[in-house]
């Protein structure tokens, strides 16, 4: 009886810390417009995301240039140098030479120069990313307009002081379509050789605590400039980690690359808010605004006087309940291991010695735990696709399910994995020594290869490691009966582990949701393996404690995945598309079976549809109806070809020009008939392109009103090509008119907003070049 009370109170202390962890969570109650104007206001800040995510700001489109207006325009205002310099073109080849990949973006920068007689003025300037544009049917306000505000509002209460280093504010282009706008300025703006630090804002969310999610590798200097700077404090090395292993997911991932030093901060609660019609201003949370301003407020006031900045070294961090960070030399978790290892190897030895295990036990109960976290990550992913959580892993077209109590599945998940971790002890107590040794040893040896591969992210499995060691070690030399250590140790041990181990199951539930469901049930299962005495509830054969654990979670999921739904809050997503093919249109769709809102326009059978969306790569399946209505083509295609000169090497030379009739539109397009000896030039810059199978193609991302100017080089043949156009535009949105009016949707449904070409309008066609010679014509 004593023994399973030790270990429910040990589970309860487990629970109380995750209690007291959602607590801490909580960020700071946002500042009213009438703070002192040295603090940040979320109150303040909120204007300027109301005037920014006022509608979505795609590359190219009118949207986006109203926006960039309005920065330009609030930089001068704070007294910053604002960059005139204009739009580029952004352009590659990949795909081995054979496509084109190009966007016409423009970045607002502004630089707020130190004060003259600032001593550190010459050391370096800052800088603070954040993207203006967004994808195509998101209004962005978390992501990003909340980042462009933060900063406007930090700078705004920085500058009540003089500045001691410069500070520059980068609000980039192109973000969502490939970190376009921060690697033109890396690549050419004359400040980027200036910066010292670069902060990057950028949310996966639109609630909850703003946490210092990744660094540069050599991050030593940041982390104690961020734990001497944060009053509340939210970091942790395995987050780091997670973004480290995804370096170009934000903008950040082109200062690293470059050995910058560089931060990035993050809010991400409400994360299927993220890339969705649901990210609006009134559904973002104050006191994130409010923690975020503070965070960057308080960073870079501490950076403005900093001398250590990317200082060689890497530390080991986390938080404890957001009131400190705790911040040590990545080297020392070796230390941390080595201390485990060795009171791990003691325990065991004196266990052997006292006849409480045995070595053939030692060696049964290791594979039969591996065989268990198999299993708990296999009934963590069943629980999450029966939740329908998975379903945007396994066909991309389908959206994101947005599930209203998708985070409530953590709680029969702890439950599902803690039964079958306590399994084997019900099952064969006579082991129970060996169920906790072969755990740690796992635990040991799953944070000892992390070290190696990551120095400084393995604290949360060798802090733990060491704790459960050392009960080990305790219960073993002191010859505690039934091998329980006393509850004192127990306490202590559970306290330790579950003080470091349970923010990294919360916050990695937070940040990858039940997607990657698996990845929490090994945390879980590591947490056990720690403490596995809690589950020794009697020295015979009970599995009443696993057999209530798994029913309890069995009712759980069953009732979770029965009223898994969706709200106005978090709708489900629809597809449709208007495409006019060969001056034909059509409502389409990727789905074969239309939902009720989709059919008022697809009906109830439709069609499979024999073109795809894009003129190259892998085809798009369509199903769709014929539409009465005819649009006209958004783009001009011209075409002059200048015949060769004299003289045997004479290349004929073709001038073909794309030319859009409005902001926005992207172009596909695939032109057959080329030598592959061709050479090319876009808007005057040379191309470096290698044909194959006479090919070449283009995708080009907001196509400038000026036009797309390719000049095409080939070698003179006795025959002149054939040369055929595959074409498609696109725009987002659906055409409005009077002649097709598109039916209002339903308050539990909303548009795929994460695909360019969902939710569209697009024209195809297909001709050959020559129908357009000394003239136009188009898709």
């Amino acid at each position: 009886m004593i023994r399973m009370q030790n270990g429910l109170i040990a589970l309860g202390l487990l629970v109380v810390l995750a209690v007291l962890h959602l607590w801490s969570l909580a960020p700071p109650d946002p500042r009213p417009s009438h703070a002192p104007a040295e603090v940040f206001s979320a109150e303040r800040a909120a204007a300027d995301i109301a005037r920014i995510a006022a509608e979505p700001r795609v590359v190219g489109s009118s949207a986006n240039r109203e926006a960039r207006t309005y920065l330009k325009a609030r930089l001068a205002e704070l007294g910053a140098e604002v960059d005139e310099s204009g739009p580029s073109d952004r352009i590659s080849v990949v795909s081995d030479g054979q496509l084109i990949f190009g966007t016409t973006l423009e970045n607002v920068v502004g630089r707020f120069r130190a004060s003259p007689s600032s001593v550190g003025a010459e050391t370096g300037a800052l800088l603070v990313m954040a993207h203006h544009d967004t994808i195509s049917m998101s209004r962005g306000a978390s992501d990003n307009a909340m980042g462009i505000a933060v900063a406007l509002e930090a700078m705004r209460a920085i500058t009540q002081a003089p500045l001691e280093r410069d500070i520059v504010l980068l609000f980039t282009d192109g973000e969502e379509e490939g970190l376009l706008g921060a690697r033109e300025f890396f690549d050419n703006h004359p400040w980027a050789d200036d910066i010292a630090l670069a902060i990057n804002i950028d949310s996966r969310g639109n609630a909850g605590p703003v946490r210092m999610v990744q660094t540069s590798e050599q991050n030593a200097s940041l982390v104690s400039l961020y734990a001497r700077s944060v009053a509340s404090p939210h970091a942790n090395a395995v987050i780091d980690l997670f973004g480290s292993s995804s370096p170009n997911i934000t903008d950040l991932g082109v200062p690293l690359g470059l050995g910058i030093p560089s931060m990035n901060f993050a809010a991400l609660g409400g994360i299927f808010d993220y890339h969705s019609t649901t990210d609006t201003p009134a559904n973002l949370s104050p006191a994130s605004v409010q923690d975020m301003g503070e965070q960057l407020l308080g960073v870079l006031s501490e950076a403005s006087s900093a001398k250590d900045l990317g200082v060689a070294g890497r530390a080991s961090f986390f938080d404890v309940f957001g009131l400190f960070l705790v911040h040590y030399p990545a080297g020392l978790d070796w230390l941390t291991l080595a201390i485990g290892w060795v009171l791990l190897i003691a325990g065991g030895f004196w266990s052997i010695r006292r006849s409480e295990m045995a070595w053939k036990e030692l060696l049964v109960a290791m594979p039969v735990q591996i065989l268990v976290l198999i299993f708990a990550c296999l009934a963590a992913f069943g629980i999450a696709t029966a939740m329908g959580a998975n379903q945007d892993m396994t066909d991309p077209f389908t959206g994101r399910e947005y599930l209203i109590n998708w985070h409530w599945a953590v709680i029969p998940t702890v439950l599902v994995v803690l039964a079958m971790c306590v399994l084997p002890m019900a099952i064969f107590p006579s082991m129970r020594r060996a169920w906790w040794t072969s755990g740690l040893i796992l635990v040991g040896l799953a944070g000892s290869v992390l070290q190696v591969a990551s120095p400084g992210s393995a604290y949360f499995l060798a802090i733990p490691f060491t704790a459960g060691a050392a009960a080990l070690s305790y219960a073993s030399r002191m010859g505690a009966p039934s091998g329980q250590p006393s509850l004192p140790i127990m306490l202590i041990a559970a306290f330790i582990a579950g003080l470091v181990l349970v923010p990294v199951i919360a916050a990695y539930h937070t940040l990858i949701g039940l997607v990657f469901a698996p990845v929490t049930a090994v945390f879980i299962v590591m947490l056990i393996w720690t403490l596995q005495p809690a589950g020794n509830t009697s020295s015979s054969r009970q599995i009443w404690l696993p057999a209530s654990l798994g029913a309890a979670a069995a009712i759980l999921a069953v009732t979770l995945v029965l009223t898994t739904n969706h709200s106005q809050r978090h709708p489900s997503a629809t597809d449709i598309l208007f495409i006019q093919n060969e001056g034909q249109g059509y409502w389409a769709s990727r789905y074969p079976e239309p939902d009720d809102w989709s059919r008022q326009l697809l009906g109830d059978d439709p069609r499979a549809l024999d073109f795809s969306v894009k003129p190259y790569g892998p085809k798009t399946d369509l199903y769709g109806v014929e539409a009465s209505t005819v649009l006209e083509a958004p783009v001009e295609v011209s075409y002059q070809e200048q015949a060769p000169g004299p003289g045997p090497s004479s290349d004929t030379i073709i001038a073909l020009s794309i030319v859009s009739r409005a902001e926005g539109f992207r172009v596909w397009f695939k032109l057959d008939g080329l030598p592959n000896e061709t050479r090319a030039q876009l808007n005057g810059n040379a191309l470096d392109i290698a044909l194959k199978d006479n090919a070449l193609f283009l995708d080009y991302q907001a196509v400038p009103l000026s036009g797309l100017n390719f000049t095409l080089r080939m070698p003179t043949a006795d025959e002149d090509p054939v040369l055929r156009l595959d074409m498609t535009s696109a725009i987002p949105g659906l055409p409005v008119s009077s002649a097709h009016a598109i039916p209002d949707l339903p308050a539990d449904k909303m548009p795929i907003a994460d695909r360019f070409d969902s939710w569209a309008t697009i024209w195809k066609a297909e001709f050959e070049l020559a129908e357009a010679r000394e003239g136009t014509g188009g898709p």
